[in-house]
């Protein structure tokens, strides 16, 4: 267990220095143009913005809707469409050639109309309904040396087993067609796959409980399991953490920078705390602060997050990812589904360690 943490000093968190050059402690000062302590909390109660970084430019439009129809997303879909530009991100837990202490982020082109043999390429995607239903771009591409994120991985796939290996991986990217062929040889539900992805509104994969109300068990009936109730301890002067999307995000797809379910305006990199566990940890509302995860081999670090006062569980604090990605521990995983730990992650606040000019 972590060792207790020291009293925080006035203003700040333990360790806390002047280093801003004006007498106030670089992490309790806020940046010129934020909310003053206590105005974030009353603006994301009251269901207002609550603006992270410099709101007085026009390049952010505050309505997320109009902001989606002028990019050419429908603003209550969270599909990609063609051209916009995706970024394909590592997160801390994806596997990398002897754990590269940096990765690459590769600008995708999102899957659109080009030309192929069978017509206008397309991807196909299932709902939480188990109904699977093609998805098309609409976008022009930001670039024309973009390549789709299907093209991207057949590519590395290519450089990675070599021109010997038998699988087609050029005629994968020329033909998403060839793809759902091989799809629908080993999964079961896909027969007929390319034909019923045509079909408008899709098709539904086969489910058997609700079907046929089978249940493919040893008893042949639904089963139920009793577990204990567990709740990890995050310690003295630590808070547990969780992370989660915001509502311009799809995955690590990230279409805007607002969150109208929090209240976020015009930025990401936001910690939510407890009021009264910030009162107690010593965190002013709307300073910046560092995230320090806590794991057995030793600590993760993420930098320069604002504090925003909210009404979380007491003990907890939520941030987004794929920014607090680099803060979950490799070996941190759940008992039989080795799953990363994304929602329990015993964190720390230190001061801000981020250069003062971002």
């Amino acid at each position: 267990a972590p060792a207790p943490a020291p009293a925080p000093a006035a203003g700040g968190i333990p360790g806390d220095t002047d280093r801003s050059g004006e007498g106030t402690t670089g992490f309790a000062a806020t940046l010129s143009g934020d909310k003053r302590p206590g105005e974030a909390t009353a603006a994301a109660l009251n269901g207002a913005d609550v603006p992270i970084g410099d709101t007085s430019s026009d390049h952010r439009r505050p309505d997320e809707a109009t902001a989606a129809a002028e990019a050419g997303i429908d603003p209550h879909s969270h599909h990609q469409p063609s051209g916009e530009s995706a970024v394909t991100r590592p997160s801390s837990s994806h596997p990398s050639p002897a754990h590269a202490p940096s990765a690459h982020a590769a600008p995708a082109d999102a899957p659109g109309p080009k030309p192929h043999p069978a017509g206008a390429q397309f991807v196909t995607v299932e709902d939480s309904m188990g109904i699977v239903h093609a998805s098309r771009g609409r976008v022009a591409p930001l670039s024309p040396d973009m390549r789709s994120e299907v093209a991207i991985v057949t590519g590395l796939a290519r450089t990675v087993f070599g021109p010997g290996d038998t699988v087609p991986w050029e005629a994968f990217a020329a033909d998403y067609d060839l793809i759902r062929d091989r799809i629908e040889r080993v999964v079961p539900g896909f027969e007929d796959y390319n034909a019923r992805a045509r079909v408008p509104g899709g098709f539904a994969l086969p489910h058997a409980p609700r079907d046929a109300r089978v249940f493919p068990t040893a008893t042949g009936k639904a089963n139920f399991t009793v577990n204990p109730v567990t709740s990890p301890e995050a310690g003295p002067g630590r808070l547990l953490l969780q992370t989660l999307r915001s509502h311009d995000q799809f995955n690590t797809t990230i279409y805007g920078l607002n969150d109208r379910y929090r209240g976020i305006h015009d930025g990401r990199r936001v910690v939510l705390v407890n009021p009264e566990d910030a009162r107690e940890l010593g965190l002013v509302d709307g300073a910046y602060c560092d995230l320090v995860s806590e794991w057995s081999d030793g600590d993760r670090r993420a930098t320069h997050f604002k504090i925003v006062h909210y009404p979380t569980a007491r003990g907890c604090a939520a941030a987004y990812y794929p920014e607090t990605n680099i803060l979950v521990p490799l070996d941190s995983v759940a008992e039989i589904s080795n799953t990363p730990t994304s929602k329990s992650i015993v964190i720390r606040f230190e001061p801000d360690s981020a250069p003062a000019a971002t």
